[in-house]
């Protein structure tokens, strides 16, 4: 029962007394009993006059706490003359006021943070309290490369990615490089907010691939050209040298000839093995921009099977070749691409030796996937895959693998090599 109803059940049960009572005097004392009535009508006047002035501040509340509980920061009340009720009109509508400049830059900065987050080059992966993507930006969907439905819900594991996992193992404050399919590199950041009194997770991904593929680019072809440069001069003219003084060796006795000529010759193919290697890492800097024509990728994939089908079979490996029925038409460089094709299957062959099997195998749309069962890639080696002139082999120059690199990332094709859990290795091209 509300406070107003009792006072008025209040003041008509004292009122009805009092007239109960003027009742008991009305034959002795009709004046008094007139007198009595008047006063308790008065008394009724005034009572509800004052139920009146201390219910209209309740009123007043009420309407308020009503305004409050649907979020109405806009409903503000007028002075009505009365000293207390114009002080609590004035409090409530500052209050009002203070809540509606709150509730607007609330908006604003949520709405401002949700736009910068939306337009962040960077990926950025909020998780809910129990470590599932709560939401991410477009740059978070590039760089997983999956949907955003696949995504929402499942923790950072369930994605069963190398960067899901790798992700997953960041630490609360920590920031890591970390290198995904040897050639993709991210600095990523793990961290925490407060939000709604809880501690939510959110990880921010920054592609740093074009950037630090540029720079090592730079850097190394400032050190081949330079390199190359000195090494072929000095290397020329030592070379020129040796053969003005192999010209001397009939002058020397049969047994002194012999020995004379076989060391210098020695010291010239030396030299001569200095240049070529020099030559190999010019052609690297060297590589000109793709000449992109249209090109069946069946096509392409039978040529490179003739030219290296031979080859694997002296070693006894067989070369298995698998392509579409209609033809996958790619714009590319054919020449450049048929050399990243025999690169990789060359590496495959250095994999397996001897005795073993390597699929050449495309497919729709437009992928190349060169699958062989030799020995896979050492753990320890698989994050730096790519890395300009590594190699896994003793006395491998990379060569290979870089300039495979640096035609694919000219052409702006997704590539991924790997070994997968079952042991077999994979170099996975997208070319659409």
């Amino acid at each position: 029962m509300k406070l107003q109803t009792k006072y008025i059940f209040y003041v008509l049960l004292i009122h009805l007394a009092f007239a109960a009572l003027a009742v008991l005097i009305l034959e002795e004392h009709k004046g008094v009993f007139v007198l009595a009535e008047v006063l308790i009508a008065i008394s009724l006047i005034i009572s509800f006059y004052f139920m009146k002035a201390f219910s209209s501040p309740i009123n007043l509340i009420d309407t308020g706490i009503q305004s409050l509980k649907d979020r109405e920061f806009n409903t503000k009340f007028l002075r009505v003359g009365q000293y207390e009720m114009d002080s609590l009109i004035d409090v409530y509508n500052q209050m009002i006021d203070e809540l509606r400049s709150e509730r607007l830059n609330k908006i604003e900065q949520n709405y401002f943070l949700d736009k910068l987050v939306q337009a962040s080059p960077s990926g950025i992966v909020i998780l809910d309290l129990s470590e599932k993507i709560k939401t991410l930006n477009p740059a978070a969907l590039r760089i997983l490369g999956q949907l955003r439905t696949s995504l929402i819900g499942k923790s950072l594991r369930e994605l069963q990615t190398n960067l899901g996992n790798k992700l997953e193992a960041l630490n609360i404050g920590e920031s890591s490089m970390i290198n995904v399919e040897g050639s993709k590199k991210y600095k990523c950041q793990k961290d925490q907010f407060l939000y709604n009194g809880f501690h939510q997770t959110f990880i921010v991904v920054e592609d740093l691939t074009l950037e630090v593929l540029e720079t090592e680019k730079k850097a190394y072809e400032k050190v081949i050209r330079m390199m190359s440069h000195e090494v072929n001069n000095s290397i020329g003219a030592i070379n020129s040298i040796l053969t003005s003084v192999l010209s001397y060796s009939p002058q020397l006795d049969y047994e002194s000839k012999v020995d004379y000529e076989k060391v210098l010759k020695v010291a010239i193919d030396r030299n001569s093995g200095v240049i070529d290697l020099m030559k190999n890492f010019s052609d690297v800097v060297k590589l000109p921009a793709p000449n992109r024509r249209e090109y069946d990728l069946n096509a392409l994939a039978k040529t490179v099977y003739v030219l290296t089908e031979p080859l694997c079979r002296k070693q006894s490996i067989q070369l298995e070749l698998q392509t579409t029925k209609d033809e996958i038409m790619v714009h590319m460089d054919g020449n450049q691409m048929e050399q990243v094709l025999i690169n990789i299957i060359k590496n495959a062959m250095e994999s397996i030796q001897h005795q073993g099997t390597i699929k050449l195998q495309i497919s729709s749309p437009a992928k190349v996937v060169v699958e062989d069962d030799g020995k896979g890639i050492p753990e320890e080696a698989s994050t730096q895959l790519f890395t300009p002139f590594f190699s896994t082999k003793k006395d491998g120059q990379g060569i290979g693998l870089t300039m495979t690199r640096e035609i694919l990332m000219n052409h702006g094709f997704d590539f991924n090599l790997e070994t997968k859990p079952s042991g077999l290795t994979q170099f996975e091209i997208k070319l659409a």
